[in-house]
């Protein structure tokens, strides 16, 4: 690794094998103390703030972009708030800016304080959820946009403006018109990952094609890299195979999911990207070998400067010269049992149809993703639906994106439905009250309807009530066990989780038992 690579699979699955060896040995862990291993010349502090701010200033000088920024952000009306999150991307951005004379007041800091608790937040994340709750402080300063960045500073996930949130599909897209048409970045491959809205496709397809730009597709003629992997399955195709794999051409470059994916694609063709990126919030530039969300908010920045006018009026504008796609993500906390039946059903026997949409084309993994390919009864509206397991927490992603902002929400309560019957179906496997107070605390309620609420706490109780005549217990004994464990015994970091997402389970659970008439 060089230059401040990501480590490729090779490194890493050989990490996850030692972590493996070490966990099933259950042996003590080697402790060493910092003080005593620094003055013993085992390691030393390092800061690059310096040096890395004078880089990326130096970087944006030799693109023209200094001039650009100072002019657009000297005037008062066009400042923007960089919320830091409490993380580590503090003050970077106003560093930066000064190192190109635009003025320090154009950039207004927010949560840039140093806070271990990251101002209470369960997850400090540049996304839609955790922005909106700042958006009166556009009006209150006269900003023109709020960006933001994780705790670590990798990743920048969007924006938010007087319109709303402006999620990193959008952008990737607006940016990748950017350095193209404005920066005239040619010879540069574009790249993204699997998930990532096909609205950056969308860009090069009409540069490339229309607009004559010099935009390298070298997988253009190949069926996308992600179904050639020997672990994907296609389990449908309808009507003309060849039609059903033509959806999935693309003229980026798609990757698995990670940026160590992105990375290797980059040397594979040894060629600068325009942009290079993933829907969660992480992208890069040129050679980067890495995602650098500083350096993102800086191109979003210049981006915004370029046009001259509001984030929302930009997107406004791109949809008229490339077409309008409409994309969503939600992250939902399911058990084990339906976080996975959900893929494996589908797979195993997939839908002629979702939401009134003809199903072209169904495949994925079997216990990690599957996808469909959809479209109107009457052969025009392209959608996609995705969902995803997690393989480190009790969550599905569901990636919806249509042309149709109708349709997308037909897709997504589908989807939710699905899920929603296979959590409430799981309830009903509980071994114990132990394994049921687990399954509620792993289900997250924030996507669920009255009514599905109502079913599945009946569903809750049905349980419970087979679980006390199987132990010789009164029902109410088994109530209170499990109200026990989803509040004093539940682990800390669950409780917090709920909450962040709207849902006090313990509370809810309280309510739907206990509170009943």
């Amino acid at each position: 690794m060089e230059n401040g690579d990501v480590a490729p699979t090779s490194v890493t699955d050989r990490i996850e094998r030692e972590a493996n060896i070490l966990c099933m040995r259950d042996q003590p862990t080697l402790k060493y103390d910092l003080q005593k291993a620094e003055s013993e010349g085992r390691f030393v502090y390092v800061d690059m703030r310096e040096k890395y701010t004078a880089y990326i200033a130096d970087f944006l000088r030799s693109q023209k972009l200094d001039k650009l920024l100072a002019d657009f952000y000297s005037q008062p009306e066009h400042r923007f708030i960089h919320n830091a999150m409490n993380g580590v991307a503090r003050g970077y951005i106003t560093e930066i800016f000064g190192k190109l004379r635009v003025p320090a007041e154009s950039v207004f800091p927010m949560d840039s304080g140093k806070d271990d608790l990251l101002g209470l937040r369960f997850y400090a994340n540049p996304e839609e959820q955790w922005l909106l709750p700042t958006a009166d402080r556009l009006e209150r300063i006269g900003a023109l946009f709020e960006c933001a960045n994780d705790t670590d500073g990798d990743r920048c996930g969007g924006i938010l403006n007087r319109d709303g949130f402006i999620n990193l599909n959008k952008l990737l897209a607006m940016i990748c018109d950017f350095v193209i048409r404005g920066l005239h970045w040619e010879n540069h491959i574009v790249i993204r990952t699997g998930t990532t809205s096909t609205a950056i496709d969308d860009v090069v397809r009409t540069l490339s094609d229309d607009g004559g730009y010099d935009i390298p597709t070298p997988e253009w003629d190949q069926v996308n890299s992600l179904i050639r992997h020997p672990f994907y399955s296609v389990r449908k195709v309808t009507g003309d195979v060849e039609y059903a794999l033509a959806l999935h051409r693309f003229p980026c470059i798609d990757t698995e999911v990670g940026f160590k994916y992105i990375s290797a694609a980059m040397k594979k063709y040894d060629l600068p990207a325009a942009v290079a990126g993933e829907e969660s919030g992480g992208f890069t530039i040129k050679r980067f070998p890495d995602k650098d969300g500083i350096l993102g908010i800086c191109m979003i920045a210049s981006m915004i400067a370029w046009h001259g006018k509001p984030p929302g009026e930009i997107w406004r504008e791109h949809t008229e010269r490339y077409g309008e796609k409409y994309d969503e993500r939600l992250d939902i906390w399911a058990p084990n049992n339906p976080k996975e039946k959900i893929i494996n059903s589908w797979l195993d026997d997939p839908p002629e149809s979702i939401a009134g949409q003809d199903v072209l084309w169904a495949g994925g993994t079997y216990h990690d993703k599957v996808e469909f390919v959809l479209q109107d009864p009457g052969g025009g509206t392209i959608s996609r639906l995705l969902v995803r397991a997690s393989g480190t927490e009790e969550i599905n992603r569901i990636y919806i994106e249509s042309s149709d902002e109708q349709v997308l929400r037909a897709i997504r309560q589908a989807a939710l439905d699905r899920l929603n019957e296979l959590i409430i179906e799981d309830v009903g496997n509980a071994a114990n009250h132990h394994d049921l107070a687990d399954r509620i605390a792993s289900t997250g309620m924030t996507f669920m309807t009255e009514s599905d609420r109502e079913r599945y706490f009946d569903a809750v109780r049905e349980r419970m009530g087979a679980l006390a005549a199987k132990e010789g217990e009164e029902p109410a004994t088994i109530y209170r066990r499990v109200l026990h464990l989803l509040t004093l015994g539940m682990d800390r970091d669950v409780n917090v989780r709920h909450v962040a997402w709207g849902v006090d389970i313990g509370a809810e659970y309280y309510h739907r038992i206990f509170g009943q008439d």
